[in-house]
This record gives structure tokens, sequence and C-alpha cells, in this order.
């Protein structure tokens, strides 16, 4: 059976939900082993924004989903909520909590993620400014 390894945004935060993404590691015979079966990882650097790497269309909508979702998930976390607790302040039940607790933002809106921290008191600030070739339509800035 072929490795394959799961991408990780943050160890500690994100997972990719399960997901295995081949176009970011392919497993070779080593040129130099070419009888013995030792694979070797290739690994691509990638962008700023993984979604765009695996070519998602709204990849820049994912992002910035991704982003708000961690910052709800991290702010639960911090205050150390129960997910009842959770539930109650945000206005939801415990079993709709749980998909953001697992990162499964997918379920949700940005602007409901907003709404969230909103709710657990955190400022959520959007600027506009004109975009530069290169850069991301949409992006995340956290600041503590």
């Amino acid at each position: 059976m072929a490795y394959r390894p799961r991408y990780t945004l943050d160890r500690r935060h994100f997972r990719s939900c399960g997901h295995q993404y081949q176009t970011l590691f392919r497993t070779h015979k080593s040129a130099n082993n070419m009888g013995t079966h030792h694979p070797t990882t290739e690994i691509e650097t990638g962008s700023s924004n993984i979604f765009t790497d695996l070519g998602f269309k709204d990849a820049d909508g994912l992002s910035t989903l991704t982003a708000l979702g961690i910052q709800v998930m991290k702010t639960i976390r911090e205050k150390e909520l129960s997910q009842k607790e959770a539930g109650k302040l945000l206005g939801l039940k415990q079993p709709e909590v749980s998909p953001i607790m697992r990162a499964k933002f997918s379920r949700f809106s940005q602007e409901r993620l907003i709404g969230f921290l909103n709710k657990l008191e955190q400022k959520v600030t959007i600027q506009v400014s004109r975009h530069h070739r290169g850069e991301p339509y949409q992006q995340v800035t956290v600041a503590r």
C-alpha cells in the first residue's frame, strides 16, 4: 500500500478532515535502489493557500472560512467552554458545536462564523484594499 500522508495546516488546531492529497505527496522508488522498495517522499513547496495548491475553485473563500472557523474553535478552547456551554452562548445545540470543534467548517457560512466570533466577544474587522498580483483576494489576519 502506498504511503499517503495527511496534509496538516497547523497540527494543534486544524487537520484536513481526513482527505488524502496525492497531488502534494508522491511516493516513488529511489533511483539508487531500483530493486528495493524503500519509498521516498517528494514534497512540493506550496503557496500560502493550501486550497489553491490543491486546485479548489473557491480557494480564497475556503481559506477565509477555515481561518474564521479556526478562530471560533480556538476562542472556545481558550475560554475553556464545554460544547454545551459554547452552544448556549452561540445559540446552537451541542451537536451543532461538535463540527466546529472537529474543523468541519463547510457547514457554516462566513457570515455565521463572524457572528459566532462576535458572540464570543471577538472583534472582526473587514478591510477593503486594492488587489495586487500574486496575493489572495481574501485574507484573514488575526491580531492578539
